[in-house]
Formats: C-alpha cells, sequence, structure tokens
C-alpha cells in the first residue's frame, strides 16, 4: 500500500481519472459493438482536394524524414502483396490476416496498424508511377470492413493517431492522380470517422507522447478537413504541451534520445502544416523552441547518424536522426552544429574533438519528468563514449517493452 500511495502522489489528476473510464468505454464498445457504429460505419466526409494540394507541397518539399530513400522497395511491394510483414526484426506472414488478434506482441501489433508502409507505396506512386499503391489499397480495404473497436489493437488511440497521420499524407500524394474515385471516398469517410473517434478518447491517462500523437492527429486532421473545432482543440494543446513536455535547453522531459526524435519530428510537422494553411498565431513560440530541440538532437548525434541510447531508446529507421534535423533546417533555420556542450534541465553533458571522431555524453539527470517514467532508466552518471569515430561504452537502450525478458535487465 505504501508503494502504491508513493506511486499515485505524482500523479496529475487526469491520468487517475481518465484510466478507469478509458478502461469503461472500450469494454463497453467489445461488448456492446453498436454504441461503434458511427465510426466504424462513416457516412462520407468533405472534399478536400484544395487541403490535399497544401499537405502534399509541404510534405515533399520540407519533410525531409519522410522522404528517406528506401532500402529494398521492391521487396516490401511484394511482401505486401503476400500480407508479409516485418517489424521490430520480427517478420511474419498472416494468411489469413485477422486484423482483430494479436499477433507476435502487443507493440508488433501497433506496428502493423500504423500502416507506415501507406506512405511510401503512395511515394512510390507520385515518383514511379506504378501500381504499387494497389497491395496497400487492399490492405487498407480489408482493415475497413473487418477492424473491430473493442477487439482491435488499432482502435486504440496511439494507433489510430499515427494510422490517420499516415493516411492523411498518404491520401494527398495520391488524391490528383488515383482513378478510383469510390475508394478514395471510403478511405476519406474512415479518416474523418477516427478524427472524431479519436476527439473523443484522448489519452490523456498516459500524458507525455501518446498524448502528443492524439493531438498532432487532430490538429492535421483538423487542417485536412477545414474543420474548426480540431484545429482550435489541437492548436491549444499543442502549445500546452510544447511548454510542458520541452525543457528550456531543449529537451524533452521524457529524457530520451529517440523520443526526443520523434517528438521533435512531431513539432515539426505541425509547425510547417499550420504555417502553410496561414493558422500560425502571432507570438507563438515554435521556432526557437524546435530550434533548441534541433539542437540538443543534434548533440545526442555521432559520427554515424546514430544517436545515444540513454532511457528507452533505439536507433531505427523512423527515428533516425540526421533527416529529423534536415527538416528542422528546412521549417525553422536550425544550423547544424549549433549546439552547447550542456543540458542542465534535462542533464546531458557532452565532450567532443573537433571532428567528433572522440564524444562523451554524460547523463547526469533525473530520470523523467516525475508523473511518466514508463521510459525511463536507472542510469544517473551513466555515459557514452565514442573512440577514433567507433563506439567504446554503449548504453543498454531498449530490447523491448510488455513481456520481453531483456525489459528488466534494460532499465536496470
Amino acid at each position: 500500500m505504501l508503494r502504491l500511495f508513493r506511486t499515485l502522489k505524482h500523479l496529475r489528476w487526469e491520468q487517475v481519472a481518465y484510466r478507469p473510464l478509458r478502461i469503461a468505454q472500450f469494454r463497453l464498445y467489445r461488448y456492446f459493438p453498436a454504441l461503434a457504429n458511427p465510426w466504424t460505419m462513416p457516412q462520407g466526409a468533405p472534399e478536400v482536394a484544395a487541403a490535399c494540394e497544401i499537405i502534399r507541397s509541404v510534405f515533399l518539399e520540407r519533410f525531409t524524414h519522410l522522404n528517406s530513400p528506401l532500402n529494398g522497395f521492391d521487396q516490401r511491394i511484394n511482401d505486401l502483396g503476400n500480407n508479409t510483414f516485418t517489424f521490430l526484426h520480427r517478420r511474419l506472414k498472416l494468411t489469413p490476416l485477422d486484423w482483430n488478434s494479436r499477433y507476435e506482441s502487443h507493440l508488433w501489433n501497433y506496428q502493423l496498424h500504423y500502416f507506415s508502409f501507406a506512405l511510401w507505396c503512395a511515394r512510390s506512386r507520385v515518383e514511379r508511377r506504378d501500381d504499387s499503391f494497389e497491395p496497400c489499397r487492399k490492405l487498407i480495404e480489408s482493415w475497413l470492413s473487418e477492424a473491430r473497436i473493442g477487439r482491435c489493437d488499432g482502435w486504440d488511440a496511439y494507433p489510430t493517431s499515427l494510422r490517420v497521420v499516415n493516411w492523411i499524407y498518404a491520401y494527398s500524394l495520391i488524391e490528383n492522380s488515383y482513378d478510383n474515385r469510390e475508394f478514395l471516398d471510403r478511405w476519406r469517410g474512415a479518416i474523418h470517422a477516427q478524427l472524431d473517434f479519436l476527439s473523443r478518447h484522448l489519452e490523456h491517462h498516459l500524458q507525455a507522447n501518446h498524448l502528443l500523437k492524439n493531438i498532432k492527429a487532430l490538429f492535421i486532421g483538423g487542417l485536412f478537413f477545414n474543420r474548426e473545432d480540431w484545429i482550435e482543440k489541437g492548436s491549444s494543446l499543442l502549445l500546452r504541451e510544447l511548454e510542458e513536455q520541452i525543457l528550456d535547453d531543449g529537451g524533452h522531459y521524457e529524457r530520451s534520445p529517440m523520443y526526443h526524435s520523434q517528438t521533435l519530428a512531431d513539432f515539426l510537422e505541425c509547425h510547417a502544416l499550420q504555417t502553410a494553411f496561414g493558422r500560425l498565431r502571432t507570438g507563438q513560440p515554435f521556432d526557437i523552441k524546435l530550434q533548441k530541440m534541433a539542437g540538443f538532437l543534434d548533440a545526442m548525434t555521432y559520427q554515424d547518424g546514430s544517436f545515444a541510447l540513454f532511457n528507452d531508446s533505439a536507433n531505427t529507421e523512423e527515428t533516425s536522426p540526421i533527416p529529423v534535423i534536415e527538416s528542422a533546417q528546412k521549417i525553422v533555420g536550425y544550423a547544424y552544429g549549433n549546439y552547447p556542450a550542456a543540458f542542465p534541465e534535462t542533464g546531458y553533458f557532452l565532450w567532443e574533438n573537433a571532428g567528433k571522431s572522440e564524444k562523451i555524453i554524460v547523463d547526469a539527470g533525473p530520470p523523467s519528468v516525475d508523473y511518466n517514467t514508463a521510459h525511463a532508466h536507472c542510469d544517473i552518471a551513466s555515459y557514452e563514449l565514442w573512440l577514433d569515430g567507433s563506439p567504446f561504452t554503449v548504453d543498454s537502450g531498449v530490447h523491448g517493452y510488455g513481456g520481453d525478458r531483456y525489459r528488466e535487465f534494460c532499465r536496470s
């Protein structure tokens, strides 16, 4: 009981109040599926041709982190056509594919429902003018027909947020060149319905990067559909979370380079799009904050383009720091190498030689923000050291999440 008390006393009221509410809601949807009909059987959505043109232009010109070269693209397309998916270094062929089942792990399933592959299929259609979007279209059609709220991991607010943004970007890329208007209408209606669902199920009980993903999706969805209520709600929450989650030295309050990179990308996308749509309010502190965030990520990055593995971090294709920093150059004018040697609020301190072939980063700060330590490690005074352009001492990073037998080891 004392341990429970010492845990709960750090939490915010939203975490305590919303958790039982969200659990109850999803159980109701599971046992009374008719309650979810407004979102699983959408009735159409506004036209978005003008918004698509703006998003397409910003995506192709400024989002370097989403336009990196794709390795093994033809193999990826073949895999999609065969219902074969590789996430977290685990490759599975799902025949038949049941969107309401859990495969491998909760996190692996989340990756499946993000539909990140929709982006590179849409990019291929734009760049190569081929039919490589067709396997993706079939997967979208089957998801829309089969995925059920309360039974499907993909309807949790976090994967819904990532999927909606991926679908908005993919839709915008192909909208002016795709002939199957019936599919586009159904797809657009589903995006609108999922945003409506998300607006009523924000993850206030989890806060941090989960809530930010929800807000990002709601804000970008508002721009996409010209929904003033979503834009206003998303905009005000974005500003609140920018002040809350980003410390004065530019570091993210979870003190994880991987989640910092992800968070920076989220803020950059929202900032670029609200500027392009003429929605930027005078006096918003985005530019300076995002420049500081880019500086922190730059400081955590080594010669080979990888970043330090403090707390829950892993060098992945999606969070690779160099493309994110390049996007920051285009969007907020960040200059490479423009960072200090000390980040006192975040708690990281570094030294490096002129060519960056020798570098040490020391973690001398708190594990995380008090009310959310989900990605924290017991790592006070740990360090990473590079010598002669190679890693010499490295942190453990993260191996997995729930049910992973190395999880406690990495965090210890």
